[in-house]
């Protein structure tokens, strides 16, 4: 798994009414991973209790009238968000609906060079403590 671009950020768009229950799923993925600074949750004015909970969770959350979707790596709002995992996907399929998939591989057996290489690198997705 890859983090999104280091350099750009993921957005939810959610509406005024939302409840943690609407991305709790989503918002977990980023939470849990090196990804967490890469999220942003944009709420519709009157959404500042539902801000307010994510905030003290860690999440970049704010209340904003306007949303410039364009400016995000990936945008989603809030029905979409919903129905993205409303189906309970495999957990590797409902992870790939919000973060990149993508793998490096070596021809080499037991390419010792090729993971440290690669573990080292800021761009894969990792757990975090």
């Amino acid at each position: 798994w890859q983090r999104p671009p280091l350099h750009l950020k993921t957005a939810f768009r959610l509406a005024a009414s939302a409840s943690l229950d609407d991305v709790t799923p989503a918002i977990a993925l980023f939470l849990a991973t090196n990804a967490r600074d890469q999220l942003v949750v944009s709420v519709e004015a009157g959404g500042d209790a539902l801000v307010d909970a994510l905030s003290s969770c860690g999440v970049d959350a704010k209340v904003e009238e306007r949303f410039e979707a364009d400016v995000y790596y990936d945008a989603v709002s809030g029905a979409d968000l919903r129905d993205r995992f409303a189906t309970y996907p495999l957990a590797q399929q409902f992870a790939s609906l919000f973060l990149t998939v993508g793998h490096a591989k070596s021809t080499l057996g037991k390419d010792e060079a090729f993971v440290a290489a690669f573990s080292a690198s800021p761009k894969w997705l990792r757990v975090v403590e």
